[in-house]
């Protein structure tokens, strides 16, 4: 890999959402609403770093690794929201938090490991004959069906929207955004 690919364009915006993250981190406590703003904005940059790739023709295996792992930050950092500012952390939603970016990480290391064994084919493309047929749904197409939706979509809306939900925003703003938070 050449240095010329860390200033991709695609890679360039995924530095901002990672910048935008860490900014909103220092929010999480003192100000949660610009957290979640932040990270919203932070999110949906996420849809324009894939689409400038393609555009561009600026793909590389540094910048499919380097969106995932934004991606996991992004979505971790929604959760551990979920549990600070929740009102009754019960351990269901302490849990939660833990499954929820364990299986975020792990996803990411069994799919980019098997990426990387199959000779730079994309992430999205390694579904095996062998994998089980849940599974193959929701990846087919690369993940742009109705599993993909709602499997993708709950690990992004749910923890902002129980956020949301826990520092007392019960309206109609609070479905609008869950609603475009879906990707």
């Amino acid at each position: 890999m050449g240095t010329k690919v860390l200033l991709y364009v695609p890679n360039l915006i995924c530095y901002l959402r990672l910048g935008m993250q860490i900014y909103a981190l220092t929010h999480l406590v003192a100000n949660p609403l610009w957290f979640l703003i932040c990270t919203f904005v932070s999110c949906c940059f996420d849809f324009f770093d894939g689409m400038a790739a393609r555009y561009l023709n600026q793909t590389s295996k540094f910048g499919e690794i380097l969106d995932v792992i934004i991606d996991n930050i992004s979505r971790s950092s929604m959760w551990l929201a979920a549990v600070v500012h929740s009102t009754n952390a019960s351990s269901m939603i302490v849990m939660a938090a833990i499954y929820w970016s364990m299986e975020g990480w792990l996803t990411f290391v069994c799919t980019h490991s098997l990426s990387i064994r199959a000779n730079d084919s994309h992430w999205k493309l390694n579904v095996l004959n062998s994998d089980p047929t849940w599974v193959t749904c929701v990846f087919e197409n690369g993940f742009k069906n109705i599993y993909g939706f709602f499997v993708l979509g709950s690990t992004w809306s749910l923890p902002f929207w129980y956020t949301m939900f826990e520092l007392g925003y019960h309206n109609w703003f609070v479905v609008f955004i869950v609603a475009i938070s879906v990707p």
